[in-house]
């Protein structure tokens, strides 16, 4: 419903000179009022009017407002004027969704049209009896227009308007994708203390590389797939967990890559990405269990990707001890698989991961999960990078496992931006150290989740000693010092 009243004086463009209008609009967008009984009202409001003399002007509804599609609506008005010296104009006016269009149109111009105009009036003889011609307004025509300053002037404080704004809504946009990524760690690290609280440790990161999920096989270290695809039944993804269960041939096989392709909202940072499933540039074969006791590749030509990875501490060139270490099949023992927990210093390793009571420096001083570092223009897949080229449910290598590395004088693991320049701790975003690096796409810092399900902001020059030991679960806070080797 809207009810308007605007009383218009010499001060409106259209100046009418020594008259004052008085319009009042009663419209209600639901409700279509018939024409005969506005009509019989109009004409009745007029009758009443007609003969006063007071130096007021009365302004009558001659049409009636229509409703269209989404509110659309057109009306006309008569604005009549008690002095002889202004003129009679009717008000054309077009009204969208609260929006209004008015132009003052010459009576006469809208009489003489009144059989080819859609907003004609019906008895228009007692407005317009004896008037004279509409007076020139704002040039030959009568029609009064902005000037090219004023239009200029309009145009410049529009754009500093949006100069001012634009700023605003992006950090404010930021700041929604900021706490939706808190929100993924946070889903993701309770999977992680569900899963502790379930089997007794935290969840394992899986065999070296190129091993995927297996989903006949657990958790633990009989497990070749990561940690996220281990902690999939506790966080409502019992079903993508499950793919490829008791089948075999190739109908496990296209299970296997469709399961591999899809992706999760909750592994992915709104601020980077959403997930894919992004092509292979070059190819390559997963291995997983074939439904019949042994392993089998087959090729993984698109995966989804996730952007979080769990923490394996104060270490470095660990993809590569875990290639040397894993099996290459389910019936091949290797006496160093997996390692023990002595062998590195974070929550989860290759094939293993510790237990609560393991974590001696503390639940809410222990690095669980964090943003892991991605070039901005490797997001989609292309260019390749050899940190981000197979699926989140992989096996332990630098696409699912970050570290906290400090050697106790160069600073070379801090998290960084995605966009920040490595040029000053290696050659090239293939060189181990960038591979093993957390990072983030936000401004400022870097999101991490700690072992207690607490939600922790790291900036980027966090003090590198500091870094290390939120990465070290059992370091009892003592200074690392610089060793030569």
């Amino acid at each position: 419903m809207a009810i308007r009243l605007a009383a218009f004086d010499r001060a409106l463009p259209f100046d009418l000179f020594n008259a004052r209008v008085v319009a009042f609009e009663y419209w209600h967008p639901r409700i279509d009022v018939e024409l005969g009984e506005r009509e019989t009202a109009n004409r009745r409001v007029a009758k009443s009017m007609r003969g006063s003399r007071r130096p007021s002007v009365f302004g009558v509804e001659l049409g009636r407002w229509m409703r269209l599609v989404c509110g659309v609506s057109w009306g006309i008005h008569y604005v009549g004027a008690a002095s002889r010296a202004a003129r009679d104009y009717f008000v054309l006016r077009f009204s969208y969704c609260g929006l209004s269009l008015s132009r003052m149109q010459p009576r006469t111009d809208l009489a003489s049209n009144a059989d080819s105009n859609p907003l004609s009036i019906r008895n228009p003889k007692s407005a317009i009896r004896n008037s004279p011609s509409p007076p020139r307004l704002g040039g030959p025509t009568g029609l009064h227009g902005f000037t090219l300053v004023e239009l200029l002037v309009v145009i410049a404080v529009i754009g500093i308007l949006v100069a001012l704004l634009l700023p605003a809504i992006q950090a404010a946009r930021e700041a929604a994708r900021r706490s939706h990524c808190t929100n993924n760690l946070k889903n993701l690290t309770l999977g992680m203390i569900n899963h502790e609280s379930q089997h007794g440790r935290l969840p394992a990161s899986g065999w070296s590389g190129h091993w995927t999920g297996d989903p006949d096989r657990g958790t633990g270290r009989e497990q070749p797939g990561s940690w996220l695809y281990c902690i999939l039944p506790f966080i409502e993804e019992q079903a993508l967990h499950d793919m490829g269960s008791g089948a075999t041939g190739s109908a496990r096989t296209a299970l296997l890559q469709q399961r591999d392709a899809k992706p999760l909202a909750v592994a992915n940072c709104p601020s980077r990405r959403s997930g894919g499933p992004y092509p292979r540039p070059t190819g390559g074969d997963a291995l997983s269990g074939n439904g019949s006791g042994t392993a089998s590749y087959y090729p993984l030509k698109s995966a989804a990707r996730g952007d979080y990875a769990v923490n394996v501490g104060d270490e470095t060139d660990f993809d590569g001890r875990c290639l040397s270490i894993s099996p290459n099949q389910y019936n091949t023992v290797v006496a160093e698989f997996p390692p023990t927990n002595d062998q590195y210093s974070g929550i989860s390793f290759c094939g293993t991961a510790v237990k609560f009571r393991q974590i001696t420096d503390g639940l809410s001083k222990t690095i669980a999960l964090g943003e892991r570092w991605i070039p901005a223009a490797c997001y989609l897949g292309d260019p390749k990078w050899d940190a981000d080229d197979w699926a989140m449910l992989t096996g332990f290598q630098d696409d699912t496992v970050r570290s906290t590395y400090y050697d106790g004088r160069t600073a070379t693991h801090l998290p960084i931006q995605d966009t920040a320049d490595i040029s000053g701790i290696a050659s090239s975003i293939n060189d181990v150290i960038p591979r093993e690096l957390f990072g983030s796409a936000h401004p400022g810092g870097c999101l991490f989740s700690l072992c207690d399900g607490s939600i922790n902001y790291v900036a980027h020059d966090v003090d590198a000693e500091l870094f290390r030991q939120m990465g070290d679960r059992a370091d009892g806070g003592e200074t690392k010092e610089f060793s030569r080797r």
